[in-house]
């Protein structure tokens, strides 16, 4: 191990990300090795075995499918799918069966690290479309019950990854459980708040026509310049992202036309 380090020293100053890279993998290498060996794990089962193997026959596919990939967000795609069996492997190796006279492991206390630009962004985001909800009611419920279905499915699948993110973030449940109802109350005071802003505003359509159109521009601004951006570059050349586009489009203007 110190040897690596060593050659980890004298390798740093010449800057060769490869070579940094080769030798702090090494050295992770012998690190597991030597915690294996403190730990006495036991031999693998049958049934670990079997399912290294079908992963391992997973992960040459994923390996002859990069092999063929003719983009780069096709090959982007191909080597995040096979680094992910990779780490499933990885895992598989890792953990060390029940031994009921072990001593338990105590689990040490994880720093919490909140992202308080996401959660900023987030409840910015809540707020946006609270506003734009409201702001629609006023104009016309048939458009009202629009954004407020639209809206639904967007925060329902941005609360999934909201939440997950957050369960990362901190233990703490009475945290946990502010952060994600956070958004929640904001969406819902502003949609209150657009209405009395948009019917305090009718008797001038000049001030309401202008929060109207903020609030569309920014709905708008996220769809093109985020959501679609994000889901090409995750989808790579994928027909369906355009396909879902404007299936999507086109609910949403049956729907509109439904409710009036």
């Amino acid at each position: 191990l110190m040897e690596e380090v060593g050659k980890l020293v004298v390798a740093v100053p010449i800057g060769s990300r490869d070579e940094i890279d080769k030798l702090v993998h090494t050295m992770m290498f012998i690190v597991d090795r030597a915690k294996r060996t403190l730990s006495l794990p036991e031999p693998f089962d049958e049934a670990s075995l079997k399912r290294m193997q079908f992963h391992a026959d997973e992960l040459r596919q994923n390996g002859e499918n990069l092999k063929v990939a003719t983009t780069d967000a096709g090959a982007r795609k191909s080597i995040g799918i096979f680094e992910k069996t990779l780490c499933h492997i990885h895992g598989h190796t890792e953990r060390l069966r029940f031994r009921r006279w072990s001593p338990a492991a105590q689990k040490d206390k994880v720093a919490e690290k909140i992202s308080w630009p996401l959660v900023f962004a987030v409840f910015v985001d809540a707020g946006v479309d609270g506003l734009l909800v409201g702001l629609a009611f006023t104009a016309s419920v048939g458009t009202g019950w629009c954004m407020s279905i639209a809206t639904c499915i967007e925060m329902g699948f941005l609360g999934l990854s909201f939440c997950a993110s957050i369960r990362n973030m901190t233990t703490s449940k009475l945290k946990q459980s502010v952060f994600v109802l956070g958004p929640s109350v904001v969406l819902a005071l502003a949609g209150i708040l657009g209405d009395i802003i948009g019917t305090a505003m009718k008797s001038n359509p000049e001030v309401f026509v202008g929060f109207v159109s903020f609030a569309i521009v920014a709905l708008i601004f996220l769809v093109t310049q985020e959501l679609l951006a994000e889901a090409r570059e995750t989808a790579g050349d994928s027909i369906s992202v355009n396909i879902c586009l404007f299936v999507g489009m086109l609910v949403g203007i049956a729907v509109g036309a439904v409710l009036g």
